[in-house]
């Protein structure tokens, strides 16, 4: 089995199972709308249902059409995973975490017909929209792709100064 499938089949699933674990925790420990203090000013875990995209937008859009628009994401995501490089770890990584955090929502939009989200961040005035595990791991993978993207940039700038600086 290559690296980047063995990352794939591990991680894709542990984010799927801690992200509706956690939802599950808080849909029963956390009233519909309730909010528990963790950090004053700062951090809450509020129990929200978000039926549109993120932070809530196009939440008057039909469910099914995110649940549409969650499925061929997964599929570029696929396409995207099977042209990578075998040695590639942290593209596959990246992407991984893309996709379960996509069908850690995909599952709740299936299931409810909305996502779950309840990591409520505040700073005093500054309120951030609530988000959920998967929406993190999400976050984090394309955080993960751009460092690698910036990077590769960063190497072919390097392989093109050295290559003209030896003539």
């Amino acid at each position: 089995m290559s690296p980047k499938l063995r990352i794939l089949l591990l991680v894709a699933p542990l984010v799927v199972l801690v992200d509706q674990f956690t939802k599950h925790l808080v849909n029963e420990s956390v009233a519909p709308y309730g909010s528990v203090t963790v950090i004053e000013n700062f951090l809450y875990l509020s129990h929200v249902r978000n039926p549109g995209g993120a932070f809530g937008v196009l939440a008057w859009v039909h469910p099914n059409v995110f649940v549409m628009v969650a499925a061929l994401a997964i599929g570029v995501i696929f396409l995207f995973y099977v042209s990578l490089g075998a040695g590639q770890r942290l593209p596959a990584l990246a992407l991984a975490l893309i996709l379960g955090g996509a069908l850690g929502n995909l599952w709740d939009r299936i299931r409810l017909g909305q996502v779950v989200d309840f990591i409520d961040v505040h700073w005093h005035a500054f309120k951030w929209p609530a988000f959920n595990v998967a929406d993190s791991a999400i976050t984090i993978g394309v955080f993960l792709l751009l460092l690698e993207m910036l990077g590769g940039e960063t190497q072919k700038r390097r392989g093109l100064a050295e290559g003209t600086s030896g003539k």
